[in-house]
């Protein structure tokens, strides 16, 4: 049995040298093969190689508000609760939606609810930091990644996007309305152990802000004594 083992291992350790070496043979070939093209030829591939890097980095932002999509900001979560959980730094996620926003498609077309959901990203924009990122979450919904802050001072940038939402006038077919938003936040490490409990509470505590009549703003600290 030992001998049977260790031919096994053996075999393993073959197959893995021998593809090893077939990539080290294929990558030389490609080098080769590229010293070999003409300046034009290089040139035409350093364009495609380009235009595909933008057409990667377009499949994480939403192309309606030109913020991030979701898929966009799973990685910067990602990435920034890595940084948060390695230097112990704080780190927050605010879930905001713009309450009774269906009326809008309702009663006016998705039109002017295209034009809402563009102003209310702008808004956004205006009172956060170039150090946070703005995305879209999902419809009428809205996130907000802030590295380096905690869930009080995530609060308190609440309170000014709500403000801020709660006066600005809206556009709609000649005249205006107001909307108000309802927010929910949640904090690593003070309310999540990682990133997908970051997502997971500030949406729940949005959705807390619902229960208790919208237009309110819930920490997800807070609303794990509710």
């Amino acid at each position: 049995m030992l001998f049977a083992l260790s031919t096994v291992a053996v075999l393993v350790l073959l197959v893995l040298y021998t593809g090893a070496r077939r990539k080290q043979s294929a990558a030389r070939d490609l080098a080769k093969h590229y010293k070999e093209l003409s300046e034009t030829q290089k040139k035409k591939i350093a364009t495609l190689e380009e235009k595909l890097n933008e057409a990667v980095k377009r499949c994480d932002f939403d192309p309606l508000t030109k913020v991030r999509n979701r898929r966009g900001l799973d990685k910067q979560i990602e990435i920034a609760t890595a940084y948060a959980e390695r230097y112990s730094r704080p780190l927050s996620l605010m879930m905001v939606d713009l309450d009774d926003f269906k009326s809008i498609n309702d009663s006016h077309g998705h039109h002017i609810g295209d034009r809402v959901l563009k102003d209310l990203a702008r808004i956004i924009e205006a009172h956060t930091r170039k150090s946070d990122i703005v995305a879209r979450w999902g419809g009428d919904e809205m996130a907000i990644l802030l590295p380096e802050t905690n869930e009080a001072t995530a609060s308190e940038v609440a309170g000014k996007i709500s403000s801020a939402v709660a006066g600005h006038e809206f556009p709609v077919n000649g005249d205006f309305v107001r909307f108000t938003v309802s927010i929910g936040i949640a904090s690593y490490p003070e309310s999540a152990a990682d990133f997908t409990e970051l997502e997971v509470k500030a949406d729940e505590a949005m959705y807390v802000s619902k229960k208790k009549g919208k237009n309110c703003i819930t920490e997800a600290t807070v609303m794990d004594t509710i």
